[in-house]
């Protein structure tokens, strides 16, 4: 994998007057990340019974992660993430693949998940944005579909960035030059129990 550069998340203002207008990837403000070489990657293929498929994925390291003293809910967060990447990245296309790194350390686990979409809702930029820097409580815009006004699926809820922010310490995203996905990282530290 080749190294990329990397920066802090921002948000472009595209001058367009239209809600929610599509972009390319590449014409989006996300900046490039740079994936260290101590990353250990898979190749995900999502199967049409996408639940299965990504438990299958998400159950294991979970676990592995637990076992060092991380919190259980580590696998909702990861899971959430995935399954944003096959539905919103992938556009619940089960042909394309997602990227999933790894990175487990005593004291702190980071993941790395790079679907292979090369366009994105602007909402969703704003959305991301406002996880970011507004209060997580705020349960009316904890989910994407009542933030957009997009029609939510019936198996969707729309709460995946919520929890991924919720349970994890860090989530930033990032574009990719070699996929032209989205590549979205999390990050946990341990808490020591005195």
């Amino acid at each position: 994998m080749k190294n990329y550069k990397k920066n802090i998340f921002s948000i472009k203002d595209t001058g367009q007057k239209k809600k929610n207008t599509i972009l390319k990837l590449e014409d989006s403000s996300l900046q490039y990340l740079k994936i260290t070489k101590d990353f250990l990657f898979s190749k995900i293929k999502i199967e049409k019974d996408y639940n299965h498929s990504i438990d299958s994925i998400v159950k294991p390291v979970s676990e592995e992660c637990h076992n060092k003293g991380f919190p259980s809910n580590i696998y909702t967060a990861l899971y959430e993430c995935i399954l944003n990447a096959y539905q919103h990245g992938n556009n619940s296309d089960y042909n394309k693949k997602i990227l999933f790194g790894k990175k487990l350390r005593e004291q702190k686990i980071e993941f790395l998940v790079i679907d292979e979409g090369k366009e994105l809702s602007k909402m969703f930029l704003e959305f991301i944005s406002f996880k970011k820097n507004k209060n997580l409580k705020n349960l009316e815009f904890s989910n994407w579909y009542k933030f957009s006004g997009e029609k939510k699926p019936e198996s969707n809820c729309g709460t995946g960035v919520f929890f991924m922010r919720e349970y994890m310490d860090e989530v930033r995203y990032f574009r990719t030059k070699e996929s032209k996905g989205l590549a979205v990282y999390l990050r946990k530290e341990k808490i020591e129990k005195f």
